[in-house]
């Protein structure tokens, strides 16, 4: 159980960190373990709106807080250039003697000094040179990615690095003139980074890597079998009353009662924060505080118009499978037929070979559980939807009924 005491602020629409982040230990906890303790890289996919700002913010302020780390955090979703990633990367690397050690290991070498001028000069002292229109494309040379960058991300380590939405920079790489290959290549150092350079790292983003695949033609699952999948689940009843009753200390309303906060949660179309901060806002400005009108209110101010924003993502995910939007179809329908209860792998299996597709099953749930579609348990090779709002949305298609 939570601080019955805790108080918190409503955030709608702003991430947020410290007094005012409902403690999500069941995701935090063992983030801030495995890259605290060197225990495997993680990736953080998944819808929006569902709180992963907050939780990579809520971890980030953690991680800072060890003077053992260097923590560098990059929201790449503009960036359409590498060499812009390695500039990002590099003016993070704070402490000076740092930034002596790097500047030995990528200073005098004569690709970086063409295509990164500015760092060169940050980390030299001397003015910027201009970039030479030779270098096209960093990724055809090797000391741009590999080598001196290795040697001086070591040198500075140990580093973990958080990267927001690394999808969307890919993407914007291909838009940019880069090839599926150079993605792959991008991919590849990233991985090089964290094996050979001791680089731990959080992915994170509201798209997932396999859209790139679909999408793009970029072969992504050989660079990132290391990256272990983290998902952000609704939270469980008893946490989301906690919530609401939180917020409405923390907002200072005199004539709440538990049996508010609990009308408010089982009228919520699911349990993720923003559901709950938007009914407890509503509820609580309309004055009404009887329990059984609760769920009107809900209803009427709320679901309406933010499940319906969850449909529209969902059905955006699923207009992005392109050949494989039947086999999806297929899947979810499955899912949802025996909701609320699991279905095994057997069943799934069963659906996609009607279709001539039980040779694309692996790959189909990988991506439908970035997408957040699903979620699954390999011990008892079972699956499940990964919130209510899925078979909400299913049944609502002319596809799912």
């Amino acid at each position: 159980m939570s601080d019955p005491q805790k108080k918190i602020r409503s955030e709608i629409g702003n991430p947020v960190s410290g007094d005012d982040f409902w403690p999500r230990p069941d995701v935090v906890g063992p983030l801030f373990d495995a890259l605290v303790n060197d225990k495997g890289s993680r990736r953080l996919f998944g819808l929006r709106r569902i709180g992963k700002t907050s939780v990579v913010l809520e971890l980030e302020r953690r991680l800072r807080a060890r003077a053992d780390l260097t923590v560098i955090h990059i929201d790449v979703q503009g960036v359409s250039r590498f060499k812009d990633f390695l500039n990002k990367l590099f003016e993070q690397i704070p402490a000076e003697t740092r930034l002596q050690q790097t500047q030995k290991k990528i200073a005098t070498n004569a690709a970086l000094q063409s295509i990164l001028p500015a760092l060169v000069a940050r980390l030299t002292g001397s003015a910027a040179t201009q970039a030479q229109s030779t270098f096209h494309n960093e990724f055809e040379h090797k000391a741009v990615w590999s080598g001196d960058i290795e040697a001086a991300l070591e040198e500075a380590g140990p580093i973990v690095l958080i990267i927001d939405e690394l999808p969307f920079m890919l993407r914007n790489m291909m838009r940019d003139g880069y090839k599926p290959f150079d993605a792959e290549r991008f991919l590849a150092t990233l991985r090089s980074w964290r094996m050979n350079s001791g680089v731990r790292m959080l992915l994170s983003g509201s798209i997932g890597l396999a859209q790139l695949e679909r999408l793009d033609g970029v072969a992504v699952a050989d660079h990132i079998g290391d990256l272990y999948p983290v998902s952000l689940p609704p939270l469980p009843r008893a946490q989301a009353i906690e919530l609401v009753e939180a917020l409405a200390l923390g907002e200072e309303v005199d004539d709440w009662t538990i049996a508010l906060s609990e009308a408010i949660v089982d009228a919520s179309a699911e349990l993720w924060p923003i559901f709950l901060q938007y009914g407890f806002n509503d509820v609580s400005r309309s004055r009404e505080r009887d329990p059984s009108k609760v769920k009107a209110i809900v209803e009427a101010q709320v679901r309406q118009a933010l499940d319906e924003n969850f449909y529209k993502q969902f059905s955006t995910r699923l207009s992005r499978y392109g050949n494989d939007e039947k086999s999806v179809r297929a899947i979810l329908k499955t899912i949802v037929a025996a909701d609320p209860e699991p279905v095994t792998f057997v069943a799934i299996d069963e659906a996609l070979t009607k279709l001539n597709a039980g040779e694309r099953r692996d790959d189909l749930l990988e991506a439908l559980r970035e997408d957040d579609f699903i979620s699954f348990n390999t011990g008892s090779q079972t699956l499940r939807a990964a919130s209510k709002l899925v078979p909400l949305w299913v049944r609502a298609r002319a596809w799912g009924r």
